[in-house]
């Protein structure tokens, strides 16, 4: 008869399966402080408060994408025992009322539960919202703690910041003197993090890893661990199970003429380019803004690196990558009618 442990087996093994067809980056998206590397500062902050079981209210925030603010969010409850409520990608008010629900409630062992608000920077009306954000924080602190996430920690209102500790994701240095050895200290860490997943794919797959390329994976994408993962995956699925070669980015013709057409306006054959010519559309980003702020008009540079920087960060998040690229470009030609209505490009 198929009993319970039966069924919990044949259910382990179906999440194995889901779990391994999944993209890396998110197979492998980190669970606990040994998977989830984080600058040390970070780290000690967080170790300290699971070990002691002391928890506020927290801010996790970066100028970057992909360094473990939501991971390390999910985890902490995880590891302690403790319930949660993930919150991302709704309306101002369903927030609101779920954490009213939520609040009902307390823990049967008494502990406080997690709200984890992701990407709290950007509610759909932010007077409001943050409005009555404050007043659930300072109802609710017998019973909830609460984890915003963000990457413009400026945009969060005075009033929310003093209720929660704010936690810089990015690199803390006492001094300059310290900067290049604790760099190159996070940097092996987040090496050998990334060569014990590529190993256990590739030799699975009976192929072979080359260390540099994981190396310079590493510098190129850094601080993004998420697009680092994301790179490595795309090497190993162009190399047939091995990551080798060089790093999966942007061919320099592909950037001119992504951005030749973009300052022509010409958004339907941009659309069809897109399609035909580019496979790993989260590394375009980088490369097109590199090339396209020594041509940009100084009056849209401004204007332009907000966009730009939203649009690598929100690209994490897109089910179409090929659209979310089209779409930023597509921006770009508003940026340029509205700010410098003149301009011809090489004229």
């Amino acid at each position: 008869m198929f009993n319970l442990i039966d069924q919990q087996n044949a259910n382990a093994d179906q999440e194995a399966v889901l779990k391994s067809n999944l993209p890396w980056e998110e197979k492998y998206r980190g669970t606990d402080l040994d998977t989830i590397i984080l600058h040390r500062n970070v780290e000690k902050l967080f170790k300290n408060a699971i070990e002691m079981n002391s928890f506020g209210n927290y801010i996790l925030h970066s100028g970057a994408p992909g360094t473990g603010k939501t991971s390390i969010a999910k985890a902490i409850p995880k590891i302690i025992g403790a319930q949660s409520l993930f919150l991302f990608g709704k309306r101002d008010s369903e927030i609101i009322d779920m954490i009213d629900e939520y609040a009902k409630y307390s823990s049967p062992d008494g502990q406080p539960k997690f709200v984890i608000i992701d990407e709290a920077d950007k509610p759909n009306k932010p007077a409001d919202f943050y409005r009555v954000l404050q007043s659930e924080i300072e109802d609710t602190s017998s019973t909830l703690r609460f984890i915003l996430t963000c990457n413009e920690l400026w945009r969060i209102p005075q009033p929310i910041q003093s209720r929660c500790m704010a936690v810089d994701f990015g690199a803390q240095f006492e001094n300059e003197e310290d900067a290049e050895a604790e760099l190159k200290e996070y940097k092996t860490r987040l090496f050998k993090r990334l060569m014990h997943i590529a190993k256990g794919e590739c030799d699975a797959k009976g192929g072979t890893v080359d260390k540099m390329l994981v190396a310079n994976i590493v510098n190129e994408f850094y601080p993004d661990v998420r697009l680092m993962i994301a790179s490595m995956h795309r090497s190993f699925l162009e190399n047939g199970g091995s990551i080798t070669g060089s790093i999966p980015s942007m061919a320099p013709s592909n950037t001119e003429t992504l951005f030749d057409m973009t300052v022509k306006f010409k958004a339907k054959e941009l659309r069809y380019f897109i399609s035909k010519n580019i496979t790993f559309c989260q590394g375009v980003y980088r490369a097109f803004g590199d090339y396209a702020i020594d041509r940009l008009p100084e009056e849209v540079l401004i204007p332009f690196g907000i966009a730009l920087a939203d649009a690598m960060y929100k690209s994490n998040h897109q089910v179409d990558q090929e659209l979310a690229l089209w779409g930023f470009l597509l921006n770009v030609m508003q940026i340029l009618k509205k700010y410098a209505p003149d301009w011809k490009y090489g004229i």
